[in-house]
């Protein structure tokens, strides 16, 4: 029987897991420990049994060992096993703050390091409990240099209790290195241009304000740089060559503010800089020497970089650095076709005419369906004095600001791309005014209408001029078309076939401003007009007016040479009169006839 209970213990052993033979042992070797005690009673013959004593102090000792012994050393192992596979550092202290277990993660991260030892810990932990008088739990974060690599860590402590009664406490130890670099990179992302490595637009708007606020009575520049035609870099040399200059431009501005802590700059848009600088710095000339330098990059024969700058002053505490920023870009604006400086300051003059612009194009939509748009005829007269037609003007009567003449909105129109509008409208009213002058039997008069630049980007002109002449079936010949140098010379083949096509239909064209370009000769050679049209003021400009006179003799001996017909116009004196009758020009116009007038007048006084 004792045999067997023995057998069958030890084969639970055997077959028991791990973690649990200890247990098994336990009980299997006091059962041993009885067995042989008993053996050697029994065979000594003693008077006295002394095993039944052992039988209770074994039973005893079998029970410590269940009870308390062998789970406390089970649930030890089970902790050194988890605290083994933990990814954070754990380090345990008893009730006298002795660290009596630390697990390989702190014994890993920590190795070759002297300073962070179970002493360094509890030296801490004191550290903290008497910074924060709190002694139950404890949160703090430390940078430390761990084998002369900087490093991140969060600290928590808790003390550890059983029945209200304090068993001890722990250390956690995680380790935020990566996750501290990952917010430090987020964080740069979100302030800092991912190409060129400078501010953001939010982050340079946000510093600017804030230097505003800490020191509003300081005299500030907002510098606004913008590269002109951009697109065409990209297009034309590549997107890398682009990304070059705009690098470039960077690095041209960090070393305009190298070792100054009150100048900030950062990357707006696409090709747009600011900076933010003392009035007293800023230098107009290393902005041009910057230029230069970034000019090489991209200079050819038909294309140059040019970088234009916007200037606006600070002038105390309730500025904004939006606002700067936009007042520059105005100031930017100025410079689009005035080549002469690269660079301009902002004005009061400037943001009203901005809000000039405003106005005449939001009214301008309502003054198009309210025909607001009047037209007026200046007579065009031959070398006779005969009235042989007119120039169509338009002018605007506004509702709430009069009469505005041409030069108050054309331009705006142009800039705003809604000039081929006013120029469809225009051509619509004077085919009109012809079409009731044949309607009468009065069909012996031309008018010539001005046709924009701007107007061959935005619509097909002879599918608009000759889709109009068909719809009022007017004979094509009485209305004449002036083109500018600027629109042949911008497509020059297109301008010629569109030149071409309009002549074929029966149109006159004509060059407007003729010798007021860059390129009169090359037009006269490329493009066959019907007509030169020129100014007068080509003369009364000048210093030299014999030389004058001998340059409008020979262009008016041209034109008749190639069978084109020339028009004066500004003609406001007498002896200017006299020379162009002398000179056999064509036809004239201008103040020393007729005003602009009335279409109603221009029939009274002029058709038959």
């Amino acid at each position: 029987m004792v045999l067997q209970s023995f057998g069958v213990l030890l084969y639970e052993t055997i077959v028991a897991p791990f973690y649990y033979k200890a247990k098994y042992f336990v009980i299997l070797f006091t059962y041993f420990l009885i067995i042989l005690t008993n053996m050697i009673c029994y065979s000594a013959d003693l008077p006295v049994d002394i095993s039944i004593l052992l039988y209770g102090i074994f039973a005893a000792y079998i029970s410590w060992c269940s009870a308390y012994k062998v789970p406390s050393r089970m649930i030890l192992l089970s902790l050194e096993r988890v605290n083994s596979v933990i990814t954070d550092g754990i380090l345990y202290f008893n009730v006298n703050d002795e660290c009596i277990y630390v697990n390989s993660y702190v014994v890993k991260t920590f190795s070759g390091d002297e300073r962070f030892s179970k002493k360094y810990a509890t030296e801490k932990i004191r550290q903290h409990m008497e910074q924060g008088g709190n002694t139950e739990h404890l949160f703090w974060q430390e940078k430390e240099v761990i084998n002369g690599e900087p490093r991140t860590f969060v600290f928590e402590y808790e003390k550890l209790y059983h029945s209200k009664v304090p068993i001890g406490s722990f250390l956690k130890v995680i380790e935020t290195t990566e996750r501290e670099k990952m917010v430090d990179k987020q964080r740069y992302i979100s302030t800092h241009d991912s190409l060129t490595g400078i501010y953001n637009r939010n982050k340079f708007f946000e510093i600017c304000n804030q230097m505003i606020k800490d020191s509003p009575e300081e005299e500030r520049y907002m510098l606004a740089s913008n590269i002109q035609n951009f697109k065409i870099v990209n297009e034309v040399f590549g997107r890398k060559v682009g990304d070059t200059i705009l690098k470039m431009e960077a690095e041209e501005i960090k070393k305009a503010c190298l070792g100054r802590n009150d100048c900030v700059y950062g990357r707006i848009s696409e090709d747009k800089f600011a900076m933010f600088v003392p009035k007293s710095y800023f230098n107009p000339v290393f902005f041009e020497h910057s230029v230069i330098s970034l000019k090489k990059l991209v200079k050819t024969s038909n294309f140059s970089l040019r970088i234009i700058l916007g200037i606006s002053e600070q002038h105390g505490f309730f500025e904004n650095a939006q606002i700067l920023y936009d007042e520059a870009l105005l100031a930017i604006k100025t410079l689009s076709n005035d080549f002469s400086k690269n660079y301009a300051y902002y004005s009061s003059e400037l943001m009203e005419k901005m809000l000039v612009e405003k106005n005449i194009v939001s009214d301008f939509p309502d003054a198009i369906r309210n025909e607001q748009f009047k037209i007026q005829l200046q007579p065009i007269f031959d070398n006779k004095d005969l009235c042989v037609g007119a120039e169509a003007l338009v002018y605007w009567n506004h509702p709430e600001y009069g009469e505005e003449l041409p030069k108050d909105f054309l331009s705006v129109l142009e800039n705003y791309s809604l000039i081929h509008v006013l120029d469809t409208y225009v051509l619509e009213r004077v085919i009109q005014i012809l079409k009731v002058w044949k309607e009468n039997g009065q069909d012996d008069k031309v008018i010539s209408v001005n046709i924009s630049t701007k107007d061959i980007y935005h619509m097909s002109i002879y599918e608009v001029v000759t889709g109009l002449v068909n719809k009022y079936e007017i004979n094509p010949n009485n209305l004449y078309l002036e083109f500018k140098e600027t629109l042949l010379t911008a497509d020059a083949q297109g301008a010629k076939t569109l030149l071409s096509d309009l002549q074929k239909f029966g149109i006159k064209v004509g060059i407007d401003n003729f010798g007021r370009g860059y390129s009169s000769l090359n037009l006269l050679k490329d493009v066959k007009a019907n007509f030169l049209k020129i100014d007068m003021l080509f003369l009364s400009e000048s210093e030299n007016e014999e030389r004058s006179y001998k340059i409008l003799k020979f262009i008016v001996a041209l034109a008749k040479t190639l069978n084109m017909t020339v028009i004066s116009q500004g003609v406001e004196q007498k002896n200017q009169y006299e020379i162009l009758q002398q000179l056999k020009c064509n036809f004239m116009q201008g103040y020393y006839y007729s005003k602009p007038m009335g279409i109603t007048e221009f029939e009274k006084k002029y058709l038959k």
